[in-house]
C-alpha cells in the first residue's frame, strides 16, 4: 500500500552576511560628521556600528528616558546616532544580535566619546 503521507521540510534561512565597510567609507563619514567612533563586535558575533557625537538635545532626551528604562534609550540614541549601517541593514544587525546596542553603550570608548567619563576626581 503506497504511503499518502507528505513530508514538507522548512526552507533554510539564508546565511547570515556580517555588514562591512571599508577605510574609505569610513573616512567619508569622518569627514560629514566630523568625528565617529567605530564600534565592532567579536569575531563571532561581527556587527559593526559607526556612531557620531550626539546633539546635545539627544543627549538630554536619552539621560530623560535612560531613568525610566535604560535598554530602551540606548537603543534609541544608538539607532539616532549610527550613520553606519543605516535602515534595513541596522536592523537585521540588530535582528541577529538585539543586545548590541547595550554592548557599545557600555563600552569605555563610548562613554569617552559622547562625554560620559572624566579623567579625574570633580570633587
Amino acid at each position: 500500500m503506497p504511503d499518502d503521507t507528505v513530508t514538507t521540510t522548512a526552507p533554510k534561512k539564508p546565511k547570515f552576511v556580517p555588514i562591512t565597510i571599508s577605510d574609505e567609507e569610513i573616512a567619508l563619514l569622518e569627514d560629514e560628521h566630523e568625528d565617529v567612533l567605530v564600534c565592532r563586535g567579536t569575531e563571532k558575533a561581527p556587527w559593526i556600528a559607526v556612531c557620531r557625537r550626539p546633539t546635545r538635545q539627544e543627549a538630554i532626551g536619552y539621560k530623560t528616558h535612560a531613568k525610566r528604562d535604560s535598554t530602551t534609550a540606548n537603543e534609541q540614541l544608538i539607532t539616532r546616532i549610527c550613520v553606519f549601517p543605516k535602515g534595513a541593514d541596522f536592523q537585521r544587525q540588530l535582528a541577529r544580535w538585539p543586545l548590541f546596542v547595550d554592548a557599545i553603550a557600555v563600552a569605555e570608548s563610548f562613554k569617552d566619546f559622547v562625554g560620559i567619563t572624566v579623567e579625574h576626581d570633580l570633587k
